[in-house]
């Protein structure tokens, strides 16, 4: 996350914020993963269906910011006064910047880091044409104990005031008055890495909220609510779609979404049904790529999501018979997800 007024100062430069405070401090979260996962659902009743989902998961790699306090003053002569402040922490990342490390030979070690996570969802089928679902994915955690790395900025020195440069000097060719600015926002600025102990990091939880309605035999409309809480940040989405089925081969979804503050989010997707084989494309933002130009399309958006997948599809239908038709992906639901019937 790279703050709004860092972007400011670097595209219209820091006039706008004299006699004012900036906040330039960028935060970062990555993590690589293996899961495993096993699921079941339960019919209650003819209306109601729960399902639960537990997954292990073990940590690859991670970095994350566990906080950032970067600000520029800027009083009225033009002087600039910089604070900083900064906790990263790391896991399977340090190990890297060292030429002779194998990663072959410590693969082990990158199986240490053990997690657990949970998703529940369930379905409520109102009547014959309406159905309501709500589901909580990724509610869980992992624990680094693998190269567990800390990357500090002491507050105490970070803190400098910057007048402005002597022209005089530089133009005389004075090198030891930029080699000596040079140095003193090094040492104050100094990023301290050091080992540390064992550390744990949050999912970022989902929620959603959809309903499915059946205007006729194969054409459905539908609205899904979206919601993720990380960091204490929350993300939310609305998409409205209609899915259409034609027949029992192939089924197609366009969808509209207003997500990330962007109200012009047109999506669609597609399913080839081969029983028992399930192939799918689906995207948000995907339908303005060819109407204004890909220079248009990319300077405009603000959101984009492309996923495409196989499900292997098995059943046994009442009358005595493998059951080819496709079902409702069990998959992470996503806003403008496809949703096979």
């Amino acid at each position: 996350m790279i703050p709004k007024d860092l972007m400011n100062i670097f595209v219209n430069g820091n006039a706008a914020y004299v006699g004012q405070t900036a906040s330039i401090s960028p935060k970062a979260e990555s993590t690589t993963l293996l899961e495993t996962s096993l699921g079941g659902a339960y019919q209650v009743d003819e209306k109601l269906t729960v399902g639960v989902r537990l997954k292990f998961l073990k940590g690859i790699t991670n970095l994350t910011t566990q906080s950032a306090n970067m600000t520029l003053t800027e009083d009225s002569n033009f002087a600039l006064t910089a604070n900083a402040s900064m906790d990263v922490r790391s896991s399977g990342i340090h190990n890297f910047s060292d030429s002779n490390f194998d990663f072959g030979n410590h693969i082990h070690d990158y199986l240490k880091n053990n997690g657990f996570a949970i998703d529940l969802g369930a379905t409520y089928k109102l009547n014959d044409k309406l159905a309501l679902g709500a589901s909580l994915i990724d509610i869980g955690k992992i624990h680094w104990q693998n190269n567990t790395y800390g990357y500090r900025i002491d507050p105490e020195k970070a803190n400098y005031t910057f007048p402005g440069v002597d022209l005089s000097k530089v133009i005389n060719g004075n090198g030891d008055y930029l080699k000596s600015l040079g140095d003193t926002l090094q040492n104050r600025f100094q990023v301290q890495q050091n080992p540390i102990g064992s550390y744990s990091t949050p999912l970022p939880g989902k929620m959603y909220l959809n309903g499915m309605y059946e205007v006729k035999k194969n054409l459905t409309l539908g609205a899904v609510f979206f919601s993720e809480r990380f960091r204490g940040r929350l993300s939310s989405g609305l998409t409205l779609g209609a899915n259409k089925h034609f027949g029992k081969w192939v089924s197609t979804s366009l969808t509209y979404t207003v997500t990330s503050n962007s109200f012009n989010n047109i999506g669609a997707g597609f399913s080839l049904n081969l029983a028992p084989v399930q192939i799918y494309f689906v995207g948000d933002n995907i339908l303005r790529m060819p109407l204004g130009g890909m220079d248009h399309y990319i300077s405009t958006t603000k959101y984009f999501n492309l996923r495409m997948g196989l499900n292997f599809v098995l059943g046994w239908d009442k009358k005595g018979g493998a059951s080819g038709r496709s079902i409702k992906s069990k998959g992470d639901h996503l806003p403008g997800k496809l949703y096979e019937k």
